[in-house]
């Protein structure tokens, strides 16, 4: 419920005052939003194996990172 239908369902004269008695973190809601959120914009896809692969001696070969793409 929105907090200006609280609002008017507690009679309240100011919003402030109903978010402030009556507005809280909910752990299980916070950890729902954030997992929402991650499945929104934090989809699962495989990484580019590229960016996975050592170079030679166990580094990134410095030519193909000249930092054009950047």
């Amino acid at each position: 419920m929105d907090v200006k239908t609280a609002q008017g369902l507690l009679g309240h004269s100011d919003s402030r005052l109903t978010l402030d008695h009556y507005a809280q973190v909910v752990t299980e809601l916070s950890e729902a939003a954030a997992a929402a959120m991650g499945a929104r914009f934090m989809r699962a896809t495989p990484r580019d194996e590229r960016a996975m692969e050592a170079g030679p001696g166990g580094g990134s070969d410095p030519a193909e990172n000249d930092g054009e793409g950047l």
